[in-house]
């Protein structure tokens, strides 16, 4: 090959390089989302129908009350922060206007 021809060559074989690692990387953000994803669908699986909600929220402030950190009250009621970000405005509307359906 000619000296010239070698140069664009190694250009396009280190784009090649770099490619592919962009392309592994992405491959792994990709599952680490999909794991999360379906992680959070099974914690709003979890969280039932409204009465379920309610009862669980009012033993998360039980704890709170307690004199537990909201973080430190989640863990004996079973669940974690995300699932009562999720469910709470259920739970508060359920406490508000408990026959309206």
């Amino acid at each position: 090959l000619a000296p010239t021809a070698v140069m664009p060559l190694k250009t396009h074989q280190t784009l090649l390089a770099a490619a592919k690692q962009k392309e592994v990387a992405m491959s792994k953000t990709n599952a680490d989302l999909k794991e999360e994803r379906d992680n959070l669908l099974k914690q709003l699986a979890k969280s039932g129908n409204p009465q379920q909600t309610v009862r669980r929220y009012k033993k998360i402030l039980h704890q709170y009350r307690r004199g537990k950190n909201l973080c430190d009250a989640y863990k004996p009621v079973g669940v974690d922060r995300n699932t009562v970000g999720a469910s709470a405005p259920i739970a508060e509307l359920a406490i508000v206007a408990p026959r309206v359906q």
